[in-house]
């Protein structure tokens, strides 16, 4: 099953591939989608109960990712992490969609990075999709403000089925690594849902558009 520790991991690698790219000047097609509006900082509940991170704990009725869809609730999670001295932040924010089974992630570094991703569970396809912005410094194309990239797999029909039942707490349990050193401190908290968050705010622009510019 498709978690969030393995997602970072991904994230990692892909930030440093973004950073070495380049190539031709051909400008990218873009897609205008609707802007984000801004949002007040919600309520904090309790942490789910789960492994690892700081902050953690059990109560508010919230154990899996269905009862986080029931509750109407998506999951706030920052970590520290320590990468040659220098420390630095990153911000989650997660969502379950049971009704199309899907989990949608928005990650920030404190560096200006960010990332939406989705995981859409139909039948036995598991579809990504994910949006980068600023990942590592990159240069972006011309009228373009992100890069799409999107990828489809077989899994088993029992594997999407479970996705419900997978503890919020290990979903959050996020181990953020670089070249082998790994220093983190975690927290995480209930809030409100705020489905903007996962939503590309300005031009998207295709990967391929990137890898050719």
């Amino acid at each position: 099953m498709v978690d969030v520790r393995k997602l970072v991991l991904v994230l990692a690698v892909l930030a440093v591939l973004f950073a070495g790219c380049s190539g031709g000047k051909e400008e990218a097609k873009t897609t205008p989608t609707p802007a984000a509006q801004p949002t007040s900082t919600p309520t904090a509940e309790q942490a789910p109960a789960g492994s690892g991170g700081s902050g953690t704990s059990a109560g508010g009725g919230i154990n899996t990712l269905y009862d986080l869809f029931m509750a109407k609730k998506m999951y706030y999670g920052k970590a520290s992490v320590t990468e040659n001295g220098e420390t630095k932040t990153v911000e989650f924010w997660y969502y379950y969609d049971a009704d199309n089974n899907e989990q949608m992630l928005r990650m920030e570094h404190s560096d200006g990075g960010i990332l939406i991703m989705k995981n859409r569970y139909e039948g036995n396809t598991l579809t990504t999709v994910m949006y980068m912005r600023d990942m590592q410094g990159m240069e972006m194309p011309p009228n373009c403000d992100w890069v799409e990239m999107k990828t489809t797999q077989t899994v088993s029909p029992s594997e999407a089925e479970e996705v419900k039942d997978e503890p919020v707490g290990d979903a959050f349990t996020a181990t953020v690594s670089h070249q082998g050193q790994v220093t983190e401190t975690y927290e995480g908290k209930f809030v409100d849902v705020d489905l903007t968050l996962f939503q590309p705010d300005g031009n998207v622009c295709s990967m391929m558009s990137f890898m050719q510019q």
